[in-house]
């Protein structure tokens, strides 16, 4: 007698009410570095791990079938970037890195802080790569495992020209080619921009036409572009229109296998 999987349960509710207002917002996320001084930086939001844009209710639907929307947030980084040496140092150190979201919905009038653990998902053949926790994989409907690398591949497919170009620069934060003192020139935010010594722009991948010489860059940069995944442990929303915040505390892990985490809701003054 074949067995049918279970269909997993509905998403807790503090990604339900992202998912409503998240169309115009940023949000900034603070990490961690040696010594654990907070550090904090704007990143773009792309979205909840195998998630895409959709014409639904909810206004998205799983990427890949055979899985849910999973709960762990999804952005990127550049590997040599301080950013990710920093994640790595935190876990091994201590095991984890410990970071947080503050995210300010304005039109919604709503703020989430999103406190959570960062998993860095870098090429499949760099040295740093390492497996993630379980429960940060997407709920199992039915199929196949879940991949990290084809998700990387995913997110990677969709970044702007300008984002995929940067991934090919040289080291950020080392010297530039063209000298590292501005003598008596414009500074940032002044005059013209400078002639830049590589593309401010590349093709996205799957585009129709692309150079030897860009299909070179296009490989450097997918070397050096890493997923950063946040698997929530606590989130606090606070409605200031309605003048109510409560607070999510994870109670159990998910399995990866067709059931999401459970979420113990508390309302609190706010």
């Amino acid at each position: 007698m074949a067995s049918a999987a279970a269909a997993p349960v509905a998403d807790p509710r503090w990604k339900t009410l992202i998912a409503k207002s998240i169309a115009e917002n940023i949000k900034n996320d603070g990490s961690v570095c040696s010594p654990p001084t907070p550090q904090v930086r704007y990143v773009v939001h792309r979205g909840f791990v195998n998630e895409k844009r959709a014409d639904t209710p909810e206004g998205v639907e799983p990427a890949l079938d055979g899985f849910a929307c999973g709960t762990a947030l999804l952005t990127t980084t550049d590997v040599r970037a301080p950013k990710a040496q920093q994640i790595r140092d935190s876990i091994e150190r201590t095991g984890s890195a410990q970071a947080q979201i503050a995210w300010w919905h304005d039109p919604s009038k709503l703020q989430f802080r999103i406190t959570g653990t960062l998993h860095l998902v870098p090429h499949a053949n760099h040295p740093t790569l390492r497996p993630l926790p379980s429960e940060a994989a997407p709920p199992k409907i039915s199929g196949q495992s879940w991949d990290w690398q084809q998700e990387r591949k995913r997110i990677f497919e969709k970044l702007s020209p300008s984002l995929l170009a940067s991934f090919a620069r040289p080291t950020p934060g080392s010297d530039h080619p063209q000298g590292n003192s501005r003598g008596d020139g414009p500074g940032e935010g002044e005059g013209k921009g400078d002639a830049s010594p590589w593309p401010l722009e590349l093709p996205k991948p799957t585009d129709e036409g692309i150079t030897d010489e860009q299909e070179k860059l296009l490989e450097k940069s997918n070397e050096n572009f890493a997923l950063v995944v946040l698997l929530p442990r606590e989130v606090d929303v606070v409605d200031l229109n309605r003048d109510r915040r409560s607070v999510f505390k994870r109670k159990s892990e998910g399995t990866g296998k067709g059931a999401h985490e459970e979420w113990e809701e508390t309302r609190v003054v706010p």
